[in-house]
């Protein structure tokens, strides 16, 4: 199965798919590497480019290693839509980290667009999928 870009899925669908076994984790890992990203658009409003981290150990460690892939990751967003789309995750692109950023300036910048505290953000890019 591969994802289709504004296609949804649950997080099982998609856990089966990238091999991971979390349900919780907003980046997902499987085998020691991070492979992929849930985000919500009340606490992530300018992603997928822009990701928000949260703080807490396990938030910043996982951010940390993100930037350190080469490899790109796909991210799902959940909005805020009802019905059948409540439980599940929009898939908007393959991104690749190209840093994640905790200066102060970053971080009371992207403060003032989220209601939780930030330790940093993720800043990444879109990897875009050849056409067969």
């Amino acid at each position: 199965m591969s994802f289709e870009l504004g296609g949804f899925y649950t997080r099982d669908e998609i856990n089966a798919v990238i091999g991971s076994k979390e349900t919780m984790p907003f980046l997902a890992v499987s085998d020691g590497k991070i492979v992929a990203a849930f985000l919500t658009d009340e606490l992530n409003r300018k992603a997928p480019r822009l990701i928000y981290v949260g703080t807490g150990p396990n938030r910043a460690r996982r951010a940390e290693q993100l930037a350190t892939q080469e490899e790109a990751i796909p991210v799902f967003r959940k909005g805020n839509k009802g019905g059948a789309y409540a439980t599940k995750f929009e898939y908007v692109g393959d991104w690749v980290c190209e840093k994640y950023d905790t200066d102060e300036s970053m971080i009371l910048a992207a403060q003032e667009d989220s209601p939780k505290a930030i330790a940093g953000v993720l800043c990444m890019r879109e990897v875009k999928q050849p056409k067969i």
